[in-house]
């Protein structure tokens, strides 16, 4: 089966720091063909790395994961109307349909950390 182990890294390694949190994951061994009889597999130990992870979606992508989660899917007028109420709640104006959220480049005297 599948291992794992988080903890803070001993050493530094590429794209990584020591001391930095990391989760090392142990995936059932893989195999290959032997060269001299291909009728018998060979098994590789090698660990795999997940060293650098960044997720990055749009507001609408986030609202349509959130409604396919938590509905029977959604539909385009769903994904508007929850689109615009959270362009309302961040302060943010105009059509964001389809460019990805950006609040510091939206914020305005109106914006998050505004008083109202």
């Amino acid at each position: 089966g599948i291992e794992y182990t988080c903890g803070p890294a001993g050493n530094s390694g590429t794209n990584f720091e020591e001391g930095e949190y990391l989760c090392e994951v142990t995936l059932p061994t893989s195999s290959k063909p032997n060269l001299k009889d291909p009728t018998e597999l060979d098994y590789i130990h090698l660990p795999y790395f997940l060293t650098y992870y960044e997720r990055n979606m749009t507001v609408r992508n986030e609202i349509s994961r959130f409604l396919q989660k938590n509905t029977f899917g959604p539909t385009a007028s769903e994904l508007d109307e929850l689109e615009a109420a959270f362009a309302v709640l961040m302060g943010e104006s105009g059509d964001i349909t389809n460019s990805p959220s950006d609040e510091t480049s939206n914020e305005t005297s109106d914006g998050p950390n505004s008083t109202v």
